[in-house]
């Protein structure tokens, strides 16, 4: 038996276990009831999944003592992201609890492309080729101006949906009760579809951004304002968002169907949250077939890791079988979305 962890110690936070070929796995928020669960959210510091590891093992009727190998995702250059030097490795195993923390050989990092950007593979059978990616633009000085379309959805949503609730997935829901042409022309000038999937969208609005006000309509609208909108408006701008947003992830994957001639679309990520855009994308970007990951967002990247750790290091067959939740006890982790063009 080959029993294989991957954690997630970044927001969150998540753990999943391979045991002898069999998924469990399971995110810290639901033991700890705080969305994207992350101990000090504001700074880099190493965040266990105790709650949700300690479900894994008992799900799987195994102790710390039975894990193989640990696998952490590589997120970006600091050690709560997976990247670390010798002192850091011994952080990183102060959290894992024993014997697992006394087996620091047994961490690994699984190494990734980088935060918050477009990125597109080609997946054969025994390759993984990145095809497209979206690059910053650098500015004159240290500065770049990133072009993340996750970024570009949350500017929007901390500014429509006032403070309390989630904000992304607010706006998507809020999006269904508004009409788009209020307001679509003036978000499209904001975000820019250009040739061979290229997306350009207009500073500092695809980077991390919670002051600078956008002016749209008779308003600026910003975080500290969001409830100053009517109902109505915030509606409206929420729709006309939903709809450009999902209008460039559309051109992005089209554009993947050209370079590639693939038939089926593996989409994950945040933004693999949206209904609607999952929506659209099997109906307008030509795929026969479009999958969304169980755990698209920062949570997966424990499963990915694992994975890594399994199949790419370890040398072990892949899970032949689908992933399916551990009898009642699941936490509700194992959803699998999969859609075909003329199914119902």
């Amino acid at each position: 038996m080959t029993t294989i962890l991957g954690l997630n110690f970044h927001h969150d936070t998540s753990a999943a276990l391979i045991v002898d070929g069999r998924l469990y796995a399971a995110e810290e928020e639901r033991w700890s009831g705080i969305k994207h669960y992350r101990r000090h959210h504001w700074k880099s510091v190493l965040t266990a999944p105790a709650q949700a590891l300690a479900w894994c093992l008992e799900a799987a009727g195994i102790g710390p003592h039975d894990i193989d190998s640990v696998w952490v995702p590589s997120m970006r250059p600091t050690p709560a992201a997976g990247i670390w030097l010798s002192t850091e490795r011994e952080e990183l195993a102060a959290e894992l609890p024993e014997p697992l923390g006394s087996r620091r050989h047994a961490l690994g990092a699984d190494f990734g492309p980088g935060r918050e950007r477009i990125t597109g593979y080609e997946l054969t059978p025994n390759r993984v080729d990145r095809v497209y990616q979206a690059t910053p633009t650098v500015m004159p000085g240290p500065r770049r101006v990133h072009h993340s379309l996750g970024h570009f959805y949350r500017n929007f949503a901390t500014r429509i949906i006032p403070p309390g609730d989630e904000a992304e997935g607010s706006l998507m829901a809020l999006a269904a009760l508004g009409e788009p042409s209020r307001y679509r022309d003036d978000v499209q000038q904001l975000l820019h579809l250009e040739i061979e999937g290229t997306v350009r969208i207009e500073p500092p609005l695809g980077s991390a951004d919670t002051t600078t006000p956008i002016s749209i309509g008779n308003r600026a609208w910003t975080a500290g304002s969001a409830a100053d909108a009517s109902f109505g408006e915030r509606a409206d701008l929420a729709a006309a968002v939903q709809e450009v947003f999902s209008g460039a992830v559309i051109h992005v994957a089209r554009h993947l169907r050209r370079v590639t001639e693939a038939t089926s679309l593996v989409f994950s990520g945040g933004c693999a949250f949206s209904s609607h855009l999952n929506g659209r994308l099997a109906e307008e970007a030509d795929f026969d077939t479009l999958f969304i990951a169980p755990a698209p967002h920062d949570a997966g990247t424990a499963l990915g890791a694992a994975l890594y750790g399994r199949h790419h290091q370890m040398r072990q067959p892949r899970i032949p079988r689908r992933w399916m939740p551990h009898g009642d006890r699941a936490p509700g982790w194992f959803r699998l979305q999969r859609f075909r063009r003329g199914i119902d």
